[in-house]
């Protein structure tokens, strides 16, 4: 296993500056999964002490590995047709003996994948490519047989089937595929080195979890990988299984670290998270790292208690606006955020490193899956020690290449075997894509907009430029490698950029920089539209629409986004981004119904009231369907459909249910709980929102709870404005951030103040309410004179 020494956990920047100039590796639950790639593919000559002249059979079969380039070379097409040609003179050449012709018939199928894993057997540039499928098809079965007559060169009939079942998963005939990896597996002993034997597991692995990855290069069309079924994912974590008890058998525990991290990583690919932690686990334990857990606060003691300001976990928070702003500026991090301003500073945390290559892919892998997951669920403290931890090996160097580590830089990381055995080479995601990940990752791990420098839009910001320099750098391949992987690299790192520009916006509406939200939506609907990608992502580009029209109060607008983001995602089968849609279409129709109740009613209350909503306009989009009882229906559906969708949609699938029951202490208890979900998941963006409701509920009943709830959100409120300090500067000009909700939370302000007769307050909040009715106005016309 590999050695390990300590590395402290640094800043973003850090992360940004030390990897310049160099090409780091980590793990990516979004790559392609881990496949063997075999030590060598094509035998290198032997060379006779006894005699200078090599053998023309000799020198034909080893031409191809002197000659071919990497796919990114521009004379790959040229070497890979030279190479054939090689080849197929060295099989009409008369008495070639039997281990020449087997490695001539081996050559020909490995350079026949290439040939057909580049697209060049579609492409009607490349005649010499022409029916290489059926040249594949006769050098598999030739050298099989060839194989099977002579005991000597039975090395020779696992990489055979192993490229017949590759050229049977490009036909499409996948069960085939299996069957022959099967077999294979079956004929298989102790006598067999350990490289081919794990290989052959790998390959079946592969092939259960994953669909066909090859496609002609000329297809305008990006892949989308249909989801693995059911029975495949069961039998694809069967065998890793398997592999694994063989590896606990024959102590390899490299292997058995990779079986652990690929039965993680097809857990989180398909779906099935409440498997997800125990995994998790045993990678960790494999690799040897731990975290403290953090206990979390005991539930009470019945279901039906009120809700009172001591249940809440604010901690973190500030009645204080001063004390706020000044938390906001010095915290970095959600986990920082959690402790309060009495305790002393503690150190920052050492963290395990790694040094051997295999070890340090596995611990990038795991580390990576586990911030992604304990965000999903919603537990800050855990998600930022995994990523802390990352932080901390990526800035410590630990995986940097030389300029003469092609396979290094190319993602290839190799496992050795006692004795003498042949090394297991496999190959993980390429460095280039892994690097721009790492920022994404963090990006969305980050889920705290307020602040004058929160993390979210930091890592956003910086990940798009890390991409910009990462694209013009030289892409290091291996030669056996395919032009249909350089474009799979190139697919993936636009689909980063789009995710990482997805973030940015989301972080922009947040913090009500609407501007920068349109600029950044025209900027990645054009970079999808570059890319073909628009198809893929537009289902979230229309929910993004939606919801920098809802923020705007562009009612009528964003019921129509919200309704073709949701018919899209149906279509494409994104129950996420259909879920959210629907979310934010049923919390807008509740507060369309609310305040129309309000109206018909004529109540005093005019700030509920908003004069600028179309009603007009809205009543075709809701097809004159706007009664309560199709509205709680459609909560209802929504709201249990959250439970199973996270921590961020759980929480909004409580406040749904508050806001449709009718029972007060019910409202609350779903408050309460979404409350403390949203604390411990680190989102004061949606914590903001249930500070409000939960106000509102004790407006009538207890005025100093309501009055202290309203100032800790007024923080919050404000806090999404702050803006960064310049050097020198004493006072940042900060935005208005959320501005409804300040102007909703100084109006309940008021009007508490003036019910319980505390005048003096009151004068000061309606200087306070004018004040920001002015800052509200001036930012309007600011913003209305400024030319599109």
């Amino acid at each position: 296993m590999a050695s390990s020494s300590t590395c402290v956990a640094s800043s973003p920047t850090s992360l940004k500056r030390k990897r310049d100039e160099d090409m780091v590796m980590l793990g990516s639950p979004s790559s392609s999964p881990l496949t063997n790639i075999e030590a060598s593919q094509t035998s290198e000559a032997p060379t006779s002490p006894q005699s200078h002249q090599v053998p023309p059979a000799v020198m034909l079969v080893s031409l191809p590995g002197l000659l071919i380039h990497p796919p990114n070379h521009p004379l790959h097409a040229q070497s890979l047709c030279i190479s054939l040609l090689a080849i197929r003179k060295c099989l009409q050449m008369p008495d070639l003996s039997p281990d020449i012709e087997c490695r001539a018939w081996t050559a020909l199928a490995e350079l026949g994948m290439t040939v057909i894993g580049g697209g060049f057997s579609h492409d009607n540039d490349h005649l010499w490519a022409r029916d290489i499928e059926n040249e594949v098809e006769e050098a598999t079965t030739k050298g099989l047989n060839l194989a099977q007559k002579h005991p000597t060169l039975r090395w020779y009939r696992s990489q055979l089937t192993f490229l017949a079942a590759q050229l049977a998963i490009w036909q499409n005939n996948v069960k085939f595929a299996r069957t022959l990896l099967r077999r294979q597996l079956t004929t298989l002993g102790p006598s067999d080195p350990p490289a081919v034997v794990y290989t052959a597991h790998l390959k079946l692995i592969a092939s259960l979890a994953t669909t066909s990855s090859y496609m002609p290069s000329s297809s305008t069309c990006p892949p989308s990988p249909a989801p693995a079924r059911p029975q495949d994912v069961r039998a694809a974590l069967t065998a890793i299984q398997s592999m694994q008890n063989l590896s606990m058998k024959n102590n390899h525990d490299q292997i058995t670290l990779l079986a652990r991290v690929l039965r993680l990583r097809l857990l989180i690919s398909s779906g099935q998270w409440e498997q997800v932690e125990e995994a998790l686990t045993q990678a960790e334990e494999a690799l040897g790292i731990d975290y403290p857990v953090e206990k979390s606060p005991p539930a009470p003691t019945s279901p039906r208690k009120g809700l009172r300001i001591a249940d809440l976990n604010i901690a973190h928070l500030s009645s204080s606006p001063a004390k706020a702003s000044q938390k906001l500026e010095s915290d970095s991090s959600p986990a920082a955020g959690s402790q309060t301003q009495t305790q002393p500073q503690q150190a920052a945390p050492s963290y395990k490193t790694f040094f051997n290559p295999f070890s340090s892919s596995m611990a990038l892998y795991t580390l990576i899956i586990g911030a992604i997951f304990y965000t999903y669920v919603g537990r800050v403290v855990d998600s930022s020690s995994r990523l802390s931890h990352l932080h901390a090996l990526l800035d410590g160097g630990i995986l940097k290449f030389s300029t003469s580590d092609v396979s290094g830089a190319s993602g290839i990381v190799e496992i050795s075997f006692p004795g003498q055995a042949l090394p297991l080479r496999i190959q993980t995601t390429h460095p280039k894509v892994l690097y721009v990940l790492a920022y994404l990752v963090s990006a969305v791990a980050k889920k705290d907009p307020v602040g004058r420098k929160p993390k979210k839009k930091i890592f956003s910001m910086e990940g798009l430029t890390a991409w910009e320099k990462e694209v013009r750098k030289e892409l290091m391949l291996p030669t056996w490698a395919t032009a249909s992987e350089v474009d799979q690299i190139d697919l993936k790192l636009a689909k980063i950029k789009g995710d990482l520009m997805c973030e940015l916006i989301s972080v922009s509406i947040m913090r009500s920089d609407f501007d920068s939200a349109d600029k950044t939506l025209a900027l990645l609907i054009a970079h999808l539209r570059a890319h073909s990608l628009f198809d893929s992502f537009s289902a979230r580009v229309t929910l993004h629409h939606a919801h920098l029209a809802h923020s705007r109060g562009d009612i009528p607008r964003a019921l129509q986004c919200y309704k073709v983001a949701v018919h899209i995602a149906e279509q494409k089968g994104d129950d996420f981004v259909r879920l959210s849609a629907s979310a934010g279409f049923v919390a807008l129709r509740i507060g369309l119904f609310r305040q129309r109740g309000e109206k018909d009613e004529e109540e005093e209350d005019e700030m509920l009231v908003d004069p600028l909503v179309d009603t007009e306009a809205i009543d075709p989009i809701l097809e004159g369907r706007d009664d309560w009882e199709e509205i709680e229906r459609m909560g209802v559906r929504v709201a249990e459909a959250c439970k199973g969708m996270g921590g961020t949609m759980w929480s909004v699938g409580r406040i749904i249910e508050a806001c449709l029951t009718e029972e007060i202490l019910k409202a609350k208890q779903d408050l309460r709980t979404a409350l403390n979900f949203t604390s411990s998941a680190g989102d004061n963006h949606l914590r903001a929102l249930i500070l409000a409701l939960i106000a509102s509920q004790f407006f009538h009943t207890l005025a100093d709870d309501a009055l202290n709830m309203l100032a800790m959100c007024e923080n919050l409120a404000a806090g999404l404005g702050a803006a960064p300090k310049a050097a020198g500067q004493k006072k940042a000009a900060d935005g208005i951030g959320n501005a409804p909700l300040r102007v909703w939370i100084g109006e309940r302000c008021l009007e508490l103040y003036k019910r319980t007769g505390n005048t003096k307050a009151a004068r000061k909040q309606e200087a306070a309410n004018e004040a920001l009715r002015k800052l509200i106005a001036s930012s309007l016309l600011s913003v209305s004179i400024v030319p599109s």
